[in-house]
């Protein structure tokens, strides 16, 4: 496991050690994708999770942005003719 990025030289002695701003101790994304092919169309579902850990929003470490969930889903309908329908929602 990485450690956290943290400031290691500055002109301003008292950021040295703090850590780098906007940058999650952790994050995770998980993205699958399924696919369903009939006679005359193609079903492409997709999805994706992202979870981010807190971050602070500058190097001085005074503010604290909370970690954060996001959901992404999708399908795409394509037919032979090469028309296709497509919709993505974040929830």
């Amino acid at each position: 496991m990485k450690e956290s990025p943290e400031i290691t030289e500055s002109d301003e002695a008292s950021l040295v050690g703090n850590s780098v701003q906007r940058q999650p101790d952790w994050q995770v994304r998980f993205a699958p994708n399924y696919n369903i092919s009939g006679d005359h169309f193609n079903l492409s579902i997709c999805g994706a999770v992202r979870l981010v850990g807190k971050r602070f929003s500058g190097n001085d470490n005074l503010v604290t942005l909370d970690g954060y969930q996001k959901l992404d889903v999708g399908a795409t309908l394509s037919l032979p003719t090469g028309l296709f329908f497509n919709q993505t929602s974040t929830i």
